[in-house]
């Protein structure tokens, strides 16, 4: 028997890049020929190479995954065993190249009758499965590279290589597998009864994706030693909506809950939690990937569905994520009430400016609609209108479903003007979705957009000062 371990590197590629695999378990890499045949015994001989692997539990349904090969076209048969050893840690593999010491056990034989053309000359799996253990065995896989009649002037050997070498077991170690736990995991049951295995999971710190692991019941059962039961864990990403009121629509007191698609849009189960000064709501929930629609809820008198959002909100979950919200809300009309012209005098008080805003279910009741401003303001058509002059205007009664709001201006320089209303309700400094909403004489609503040449007039002309009449 000879002991010595060739590898040589210009006899044919490797397999594959080396690489790290965390299941299943690597237990060796890159044993690239495994024997030089021509220079592991005399001129004819008997080759016994033996490559082991670390000890492991070995069970039945485990599967030992390798690559082998031999040069192309080669003329000189080669032989590989795969061999099992359930002697934990021994590493005996007998006194002389015929023997072999404690891998007493065949699990499969590559060309065993040394045929020409008969081991693969490309890299090519070899899959072995274990079975006929009476239950799990600690030991060693031996792969043995056993040729006889070879050497220099023998019939037989040539090279083999070995890579990309795996272990997959069916039953996992407890400590490979920390997100599943079982309670008891010993005793014994009577013949013809039962006994209850509790089989918890737990997915703190795990990824989302989908998590197997088999629970495997080893007995003294002649039938069925072995009870494999597969367990899968789905772990689904976690999604935390966080909703900013920078706008104070939400009053102390109120709740705001999460209601979408993910929960059949169902306002009162997710009750979102809020900090001491009522501007922050949190709510965490587990999503499967995929598309959903969502809308935040005030209750305040009921579920105000659109106080915080005039339309649904959407989210693509792929994966764990932080979504930071705001008010979204937008008008559905903005309308300038009062005369399409309107005279005054300089340095003093001109209208009121009349205007009405609808917002969809903020603007419905009687008050000033939750969160909104209201203002009127007048400035040159040349002039770009978010730079006119803006006066804050104030909520005085309903048009329906409408908002009414109005100011009074004070011009300081004669000339003619344009007027027209605004209203904004998303307002709050660093609002992503803030923006004027602005109405003209005929109304602005979908379709239908703003026109600066459809604004009121405002005549303003020179203040008049009258000297008292003297006597004489």
């Amino acid at each position: 028997m000879s002991a010595r371990f060739v590898v040589k590197d210009d006899t044919f590629p490797f397999h594959t890049l080396l690489r790290h695999v965390r299941r299943p378990v690597v237990l060796m890499h890159r044993c690239k020929n495994l024997s030089d045949g021509s220079n592991n015994t005399g001129n004819i001989g008997t080759i016994s190479n033996w490559l082991l692997t670390p000890e492991t539990t070995i069970r039945n349904g485990d599967t030992l995954l390798f690559y082998t090969r031999v040069p192309t076209n080669s003329q000189f048969p080669d032989r590989l065993e795969v061999r099992l050893s359930s002697s934990g840690a021994i590493t005996d593999v007998g006194l002389n190249a015929t023997s072999v010491g404690v891998f007493n056990t065949l699990l499969t034989s590559i060309n065993p009758n040394l045929v020409v053309g008969g081991y693969p000359d490309q890299w090519s799996p070899i899959s072995v499965t274990v079975s006929g253990l009476a239950g799990p065995v600690q030991g060693r896989f031996g792969l043995r590279y056993y040729v006889d009649d070879a050497g220099a002037s023998g019939a037989n050997s040539n090279y083999i290589g070995i890579d990309t070498l795996s272990y997959t077991t069916l039953c996992s170690s407890p400590n490979d597998v920390p997100w599943l736990n079982l309670s008891p995991t010993s005793g014994s049951t009577a013949a013809g009864s039962s006994s209850t295995v509790n089989v918890g999971t737990n997915s703190t710190g795990l990824s989302a994706g989908t998590y197997t692991a088999n629970v495997c019941v080893t007995s003294n059962d002649p039938l069925t030693a072995l009870v494999i039961v597969p367990v899968t864990l789905t772990v689904t990403p976690e999604i935390t909506f966080v909703y900013h009121d920078l706008e104070d629509v939400v009053h102390t007191g109120e709740d705001v809950t999460l209601a979408g698609s993910f929960n059949g849009w169902n306002n009162s189960v997710l009750t979102m939690t809020h900090d001491a000064g009522y501007t922050t709501f949190t709510a965490t929930l587990s999503l499967a990937a995929g598309s959903y629609d969502y809308k935040y809820v005030v209750k305040s008198g009921g579920d105000q569905w659109d106080w915080l959002n005039t339309n649904n909100r959407a989210i693509v979950v792929s994966g764990a994520a932080t979504r930071h919200d705001y008010r979204n809300v937008t008008p559905g009309y903005m309308h300038i009430m009062s005369a399409a012209s309107i005279a005054g005098q300089q340095n003093v008080p001109v209208g009121p400016l009349v205007g009405e805003a609808y917002y969809q279910g903020v603007t419905n009741d009687a008050g000033s609609g939750r969160g909104l401003i209201y203002q009127v303001g007048y400035g040159l058509t040349t002039t770009a209108i978010a730079g006119w002059n803006w006066i804050t205007a104030t909520y005085t009664g309903q048009n329906g479903n409408n908002d009414v709001f109005e100011s009074t201006v004070t011009v300081a320089a004669s000339g003619v003007y344009s007027y027209a209303v605004r209203a904004e309700g998303n307002w709050g400094a660093g609002n992503p979705n803030a923006g004027w909403f602005y109405g003209d004489l005929d109304g602005v609503f979908p379709g239908e957009p703003f026109e600066l040449n459809n604004t009121g007039l405002l005549t303003i002309s020179p203040h008049r000062l009258f000297a008292p009449l003297l006597r004489r």
